[in-house]
């Protein structure tokens, strides 16, 4: 789903990953990066009193949430603005000291809870499943 996101002057359109196993939004690192530049930087990740350790698939990483201006379209094409704190990601490298990969950005339950999402979905006329046992039917 892509999200105008603002901070400050800046302003970035972010593609955000649906996640409802995630329960908070969280920013791409790169995109964070992005769109905060050297306001980023000014982040204490390990003294700022809003820390949360985020755990996941990736492992666990510190964040610390900031206020964001949210804009959408809804279901009818009308704008929707919103104004909602989205989790910054402290920007790791791997344990051998390689850069590490960095997750994308994650729509998660607290701002997926505030609406509706609808999900369309259509199987095509024809779907093979090659990996399916004899004798299975759909």
């Amino acid at each position: 789903m892509s999200i105008t996101v603002m901070w400050g002057e800046s302003k970035r359109l972010e593609d955000f990953l649906i996640d409802t196993g995630a329960s908070r939004t969280i920013f791409g690192t790169m995109a964070a990066v992005e769109l905060l530049r050297g306001d980023y930087f000014l982040i204490d990740f390990d003294r700022d009193p809003q820390r949360v350790d985020v755990g996941g698939i990736g492992g666990r990483v510190r964040c610390v949430p900031r206020q964001f201006d949210l804009s959408f379209r809804t279901e009818t094409g009308e704008p929707f603005e919103l104004r909602a704190p989205i989790l910054i990601p402290e920007m790791v490298d791997a344990p051998d000291g390689r850069p590490a990969r960095h997750a994308p950005s994650l729509l998660g339950r607290d701002l997926l809870g505030g609406g509706a999402l609808t999900l369309v979905w259509r199987l095509p006329a024809e779907l093979q499943f090659s990996n399916m046992p004899s004798g299975v039917e759909l």
